[in-house]
């Protein structure tokens, strides 16, 4: 099935039978379920072309076959193992013939979101970002959840834990803004919307630039006050802790992740310039987060049918 001929909301989790990608497929399928999305789960058949080139047996793409059918049908398992038992979401599982990475940047033309794992069977190393969830976040058409993390509470909802998202005035950031609310809305949970005032150190400058600091605090609230006004009206439900920090961002942003159900970030931020593909705070963010990471760009394919669903999910 090719991205193109389904419904724009569609939740897509991306598979290789690592244990982190069965960590995405829980989180995607609860996530599902709170928009109300169907779920798909593609995992990758590489092209038999090249192996063939260099006299590699035909019952080598035969195992690869059988590898993702084995994959594909544990994460169907893990996914209807998961999900409530009055859900109504279709759950469907496909191969792709292509590699990964094109195959999600294909899908993410029409889906609402791409889940994946933090790494995939070739990551070495806990902290390591895999270079498919690197290189989809950083290309995508559409918001990219990477999934760190994932522990089965006992509830499906965790108002313990908030939704902590970035601000710096950046259109992509005010996007990210008001997805973190609707996320919060959901999970039953608060939101934690941190600004920086600088995204340097300034440790390192003049002591003069602690007076700006002092100056400049009151001008970054009142910025606070202007972004949260519309997504505040929308989600009046939701309650929200500002916080103002001097300098570096995305320090701010993995401190307060470490007590937080996911993090939003835009896919780049006031640095950044038309071509640019990923802002340097979301790389931080989504390479260190102790949590999930949501990277987040308004879906091309899907914009339409998402504002008409969201309002059909609040009458």
């Amino acid at each position: 099935m090719a991205a193109r001929d389904v419904d724009p909301y569609v939740t897509v989790v991306g598979i290789d039978g690592s244990a982190s990608a069965l960590d995405a497929v829980r989180w995607a399928t609860i996530d599902a379920e709170l928009h109300n999305s169907d779920l798909v789960i593609m995992s990758s058949v590489k092209n038999p072309t090249d192996v063939r080139d260099v006299g590699v047996p035909e019952s080598y793409y035969d195992d690869l076959y059988t590898d993702t059918a084995r994959a594909l049908a544990e994460a169907r398992s893990v996914a209807e193992r998961t999900v409530g038992v009055r859900s109504a979401i279709s759950i469907q599982t496909e191969p792709a013939e292509v590699g990964a990475i094109p195959s999600l940047l294909e899908w993410s033309k029409s889906a609402r979101v791409i889940v994946l794992g933090c790494r995939g069977l070739g990551a070495l190393g806990r902290g390591m970002l895999g270079s498919v969830s690197s290189s989809v976040a950083m290309h995508a058409h559409c918001p990219v959840a990477v999934i760190r993390t994932y522990t089965e509470l006992s509830s499906r909802f965790t108002p313990a834990k908030s939704v902590v998202v970035g601000t710096d005035g950046s259109p992509g950031a005010a996007d990210a803004v008001l997805a973190a609310f609707e996320e919060a809305s959901l999970r039953d949970a608060a939101v934690t919307v941190v600004h920086a005032w600088a995204d340097g150190d300034l440790s390192v400058g003049p002591p003069s630039r602690s007076a700006g600091w002092s100056r400049g605090k009151a001008g970054a609230e009142a910025f606070l006050d202007e972004v949260l006004f519309g997504p505040t009206a929308s989600y009046p439900q939701v309650s929200v802790r500002r916080v103002v920090v001097r300098d570096r961002p995305a320090a701010a942003l993995l401190d307060h992740g470490q007590a937080a159900q996911l993090i939003v970030v835009g896919s780049h931020g006031r640095g950044g310039f038309g071509g640019m593909l990923l802002g340097s705070v979301s790389r931080t963010v989504l390479h260190a987060a102790p949590c999930p990471v949501m990277v987040y760009r308004t879906p091309q394919g899907a914009a339409e049918h998402l504002v008409d669903t969201r309002k059909e999910a609040r009458t």
